[in-house]
């Protein structure tokens, strides 16, 4: 692995760490964009291959296509990790997606985001992007996981991305139909619910099952303060369920018998 990129990637300005565990690459920082960063890294290192389905878990859509910065996208096209990082330090405009297509990483996105704020969205939610190629890449949107579970279509031996915000576990709803963001905090999720939505036999397992990076994106200022922590959980999680599909214990059989033990 190249040390120059390495000191690049753990500049603390970034809070960006990266963790490898069996065939997976794991990649924990604050600030959504920084996705951009890691999967460029990972492809020049080959640790990933182009033409990804993204799986992005997020409480707002990011998929911006319109009024794109030229300079943006040739940037994503150079895959120089030395800019790309100097331009998340920067600016703070949430393109990475559409940054991910232009290099042939992403080929298609599948966004599971509750919140759709239409002063960002004013023609509505973009179902597809034609990047400066030619090529064509689609969006496909779920409100909630729940809703991923039940309509996704899954297709075997497809590649895949795994992409999540954390701060898609804050708690809070918005009234869609008012262009601007009013928050009404609700019931907190639990550790167990979190836990649960990569259970084996859910989609969403199928999905960790067959990806090779995966990004965790802390938020802290919209996390509630809770990202880090939360980003803990899954990488236990993950790292579990990894020993699993390697011939290790169910985690969440585990968990049963505690429960059992404990009653």
């Amino acid at each position: 692995m190249n040390s120059d990129i390495i000191d690049l990637m753990m500049e603390d300005v970034l809070h960006l760490e990266e963790i490898t565990y069996f065939d997976k690459l794991y990649y924990v920082f604050d600030r959504h964009r920084t996705s951009f960063l890691c999967w460029a890294k990972a492809l020049k290192e080959r640790a990933i291959q182009k033409d990804n389905l993204l799986i992005t878990i997020d409480k707002h859509c990011d998929f911006f296509i319109e009024d794109l910065k030229k300079e943006h996208i040739e940037l994503a096209k150079s895959l120089d990790i030395n800019r790309i990082r100097n331009n998340i330090k920067e600016n703070n405009k949430q393109d990475f997606i559409v940054m991910g297509m232009e290099t042939g990483i992403i080929k298609d996105v599948v966004i599971i985001s509750p919140l759709i704020n239409k002063a960002e969205f004013p023609n509505g939610l973009p179902e597809n992007y034609k990047d400066t190629k030619g090529n064509i890449h689609k969006a496909f949107y779920f409100k909630e996981i729940k809703d991923f579970e039940a309509n996704f279509k899954e297709k075997i031996g497809q590649n895949a991305l795994l992409d999540i915000d954390l701060d898609y576990f804050q708690t809070h709803t918005k009234n869609i139909d008012d262009p601007i963001e009013k928050w009404k905090y609700t019931k907190k999720s639990t550790k167990e619910e979190r836990r649960s939505l990569f259970k084996p036999g859910t989609k969403l397992n199928n999905v960790f099952k067959n990806v090779k990076a995966i990004t965790l994106a802390e938020e802290m200022r919209y996390s509630q303060g809770k990202g880090r922590q939360w980003a803990r959980e899954f990488i236990d999680l993950f790292f579990s369920l990894e020993e699993f599909n390697h011939g290790g214990d169910n985690p969440f059989n585990l968990e049963e018998e505690d429960v059992e033990y404990s009653e």
